[in-house]
């Protein structure tokens, strides 16, 4: 005969595989939108931003753009209320839902990784004291930037609005 459970549990797998794609890449998409407007805007601002010190003080500059773009950071590992909080809790409970604890710990972990970049950018760009000068930084970029963060504490606050399972 056939075994069902097995095969029960093999579409429950890849079943749970679309929603983790599906819900990640919404969450995602969200806070890389915001990311890509806020570098635009650094770039403006600061001129090069390729080193740690290019990012000090910017909070001090462009305070309000500097908090949404580190939210969104923040929403790429997981700050609770973020998007990216809801989105590893819904996952990490699909993923247990079918027996995958070792992948639910990987999403945990995955976040914990990335915390220590986001709080240095965090540090250089609030902490320190200011290297760059006020600039007028383009409109699209800053409300592209205030749009994507945003949505993405909207969708941390209310994520069975956003990420209903299907």
């Amino acid at each position: 005969g056939v075994d069902h459970r097995a095969a029960s549990a093999g579409g429950d797998q890849s079943i749970v595989a679309a929603d983790v794609l599906r819900l990640s890449s919404t969450a995602a998409a969200t806070s890389c939108v915001g990311i890509c407007a806020a570098h635009c805007l650094w770039q403006k601002a600061a001129g090069d931003v390729g080193t740690w010190e290019s990012w000090r003080g910017l909070g001090h500059v462009h305070l309000p753009e500097t908090l949404a773009w580190l939210f969104l950071l923040g929403s790429l590992v997981a700050l609770p209320g973020s998007a990216g909080f809801a989105i590893r809790w819904l996952v990490s409970q699909r993923l247990v839902d079918v027996d995958a604890l070792w992948l639910a710990l990987g999403t945990i972990a995955a976040a914990v990784i990335g915390l220590p970049v986001v709080l240095r950018l965090t540090i250089f760009s609030i902490v320190k004291t200011p290297v760059a000068t006020e600039t007028s930084a383009p409109n699209a970029a800053r409300w592209l930037l205030f749009a994507a963060a945003g949505l993405a504490l909207l969708q941390g606050l209310w994520p069975t609005v956003f990420f209903h399972r299907s």
